[in-house]
């Protein structure tokens, strides 16, 4: 029953979406050229509730990246491309091509010796792996590092801003202490939540950014305080997957070594807000403090914790695996514009199934926006006439996992000799 409500959310909204851009429209609603009708009528809320159903069954495993769930989806998009006669455009194999571009992955598996020693003075506290720290889900892989701790804030570097978490901060040889999330999240005067702005500095790009900016600094670890441990939590979701309502999904560390920010050279972990207090002590503060501060003032608090020493242990494992995208393309009817191209895509990938056997069907995220990329697919399959220009129809992998599966085929496109004019992406 949760799957067919999830899945009839997801239909509602996609097969609503002509509503609202016709709503938006100055002018009335216009009959469908007889060009387009074929593939426009096409487009049914019974075919996209198929679409997401399938996509969204419990026999599909939530379709983790790598894994059998999302390699069944893979070949299920693959065939429907193929039935409606789109060309392949993935990797060249033999003497053609396929619909896949595969892509090499490596998955990060926690070692179990990790751990986080503090040191001040002649005290020291040793935090293990899986209890007051945790090991993300990137950075430089097995590593012991020894060195003064920084605090930086929340890790942002946005000059245009009038703001810096590492101005006048020497960062070379040192771990930084940084908090997750922005400055002033709850305040509507804060820069960092404008429309404009927010996608700059949420999520995987603002670690991506802050990882780069760490690293031409000199630093040689970061420690992130947030995402991973809740209120009254001490263990990582790994130990204890629910939280309240809500159930944690497994958190599977993987890179793409092909991609030239694949890990970084960081020595990276999470930690609880204990540790992050006893960091902070060093400095006469702590977390809810400075947190507080600096949200008030919009203005940074960094400082180096005098006295304060940090040795990180990372030990872990690396899993080869393939995984890939799906690509099929119509080309363009105008003999020089074809070789331009407007790519129509959606990442396929969810979250997969937790240990304790709780699927997470990604009805919404996103099988809904691989529906919209199929009901496209078929439409202007359909049609008699072709657009000018080429349309490449994608659905991503390892979206989940940090955009992996697009940015691949940004860095290694299939079609280099194709010019890419925009990229319309479907997500919930």
């Amino acid at each position: 029953m949760r799957r067919i409500l999830s899945v009839l959310f997801a239909v509602s909204i996609l097969m609503s979406l002509p509503i609202w851009i016709s709503a938006a429209r100055d002018d009335a609603l216009k009959p469908v050229p007889d060009s387009m009708k074929v593939g426009f009528d096409s487009i049914t809320k019974e075919d996209a509730f198929n679409y997401v159903d399938f996509l969204a069954c419990d026999e599909l495993e939530g379709r983790d990246t790598g894994m059998r769930g999302m390699r069944i989806a893979r070949r299920y998009v693959a065939s429907l491309f193929s039935l409606w006669g789109l060309k392949p455009a993935g990797d060249v194999e033999g003497n053609g091509r396929s619909y896949h571009q595969l892509v090499d992955m490596m998955e990060i598996v926690p070692g179990g010796r990790s751990y986080l020693e503090v040191s001040r003075g002649n005290a020291t506290t040793i935090h293990r792996d899986g209890e007051d720290v945790f090991i993300g889900r990137g950075g430089a892989g097995s590593a012991v590092i020894e060195a003064p701790v920084v605090f930086a804030g929340y890790g942002i570097s946005a000059p245009d801003l009038g703001y810096d978490d590492f101005a006048g901060l020497d960062l070379k040889g040192k771990i930084v202490l940084v908090v997750s999330g922005v400055p002033g999240a709850d305040n509507p005067d804060s820069p960092f939540i404008k429309p404009e702005n927010s996608r700059r500095f949420s999520g995987y790009m603002h670690m991506r950014n802050m990882s780069e900016n760490l690293t031409k600094l000199g630093a040689v670890g970061v420690l992130t305080v947030g995402e991973m441990f809740r209120p009254g939590q001490t263990k990582a979701w790994s130990e204890d997957y629910k939280q309240g309502d809500r159930i944690d999904s497994p958190r599977r560390g993987v890179i793409v070594p092909k991609l030239s920010d694949f890990g970084g050279s960081l020595t990276s972990m999470r930690v609880s807000e204990g540790v992050a207090d006893e960091l902070l002590a060093a400095a006469g503060t702590s977390l809810a403090a400075v947190r507080e501060k600096i949200d008030a003032e919009l203005k940074p608090a960094s400082t180096l914790l005098d006295g304060i020493t940090a040795k990180i242990r990372t030990e872990v494992k690396m899993k080869a695996f393939v995984s890939g995208n799906v690509i099929g393309m119509i080309e363009g009817s105008d003999p020089v514009l074809k070789n331009e191209a407007v790519i129509i895509g959606a990442h396929l990938d969810h979250l997969g199934i937790n240990d304790e056997g709780y699927v997470f069907n990604g009805a919404d995220d996103n099988a809904s926006g691989s529906a919209g990329v199929l009901e496209a697919a078929q439409a202007f399959a359909l049609n008699p006439v072709k657009p000018k220009r080429s349309i490449i129809f994608a659905c991503w992998t390892g979206e989940e996992k940090g955009l992996l599966g697009s940015r691949y085929f940004a860095q290694f496109p299939t079609l280099p000799d194709v010019k890419i004019i925009t990229c319309l992406n479907m997500d919930m």
